[in-house]
């Protein structure tokens, strides 16, 4: 799937984790398998945080400043969902 000005997920992964940032996605169906084959690979990968567009607005606001309040080796995974089940 394309991202932003036609970047790949992938490409966009590993822009994120050469610059040590953390990703936020709707897009549950391919970033978050490229995101475990990077961390499988032990590619650079700082957290994906994928949002359920359906969610209420202030739940996601509220579990987005949770997660991005908990440093990420806190997290029980590199890769979080929102709202947190």
């Amino acid at each position: 799937m394309s991202g932003r000005d036609g970047w790949i997920d992938a490409d966009i992964l590993e822009w994120a984790g050469a610059e040590g940032r953390l990703v936020i996605s709707h897009d549950r169906n391919t970033m978050t398998p490229i995101a475990y084959d990077r961390l499988t690979r032990g590619l650079p990968f700082h957290g994906l945080i994928i949002v359920d567009e359906k969610a209420p607005t202030a739940r996601v606001l509220e579990d987005l400043q949770l997660l991005i309040e908990t440093p990420i080796e806190l997290w029980d995974s590199p890769v979080a969902f929102v709202p947190i089940r």
